[in-house]
């Protein structure tokens, strides 16, 4: 750790670090596993992986995570180029004393023809909603076919245009 990360780390309020490690499952079946949290001089930083419940790919393939904390706020990024995509998520940390949760947005971009990105960019950029629940030990088996697993698009998007 550097020595202007050490200084930042003594002027910020810690998080608890073990609220947010470990696996995150949302209502689709698509898992967050954050393994790493650094100090960063924003704030926090985070790594991880990422397996989609969504799309018509594997999903047992790994994507890597890379994001930011700052207090109960998260964001993190996945990037699906294999598959022509990109999808970041910004929310909240929640905690009821029942079970911690990730409440998110999610915005979503994805590779057009050369033919039609000039008159219909925004048909690339999609959005929706998340909600990642911390994954208990005795919930650990990911069984898709439990959760609502659209194949041909992510978490029923809102398709805008501009037109």
């Amino acid at each position: 750790m550097t020595a202007r990360a050490q200084t930042v780390k003594s002027k910020k309020k810690a998080i608890d670090k073990s609220a947010y490690l470990g696996r995150w499952r949302n209502q689709h079946g698509s898992e967050l596993n954050i393994v790493d949290i650094e100090v960063d001089p924003s704030g926090y930083e985070l790594r991880g992986t990422f397996k989609t419940g969504v799309g018509a790919h594997d999903p047992e393939e790994e994507f890597p995570v890379w994001g930011f904390l700052s207090k109960k706020l998260i964001t993190f990024s996945v990037n699906f180029s294999r598959h022509g995509c990109l999808t970041a998520w910004t929310g909240q940390y929640r905690d009821d004393g029942k079970e911690p949760v990730l409440e998110t947005l999610w915005h979503l971009t994805r590779e057009l023809p050369e033919t039609s990105e000039e008159d219909r960019v925004w048909t690339g950029i999609w959005t929706g909603a998340d909600t990642f629940c911390k994954v208990k030990e005795e919930d650990s088996h990911r069984d898709l076919t439990l959760f609502d697993r659209p194949v041909s698009a992510p978490s029923y998007p809102f398709k805008t245009s501009l037109k």
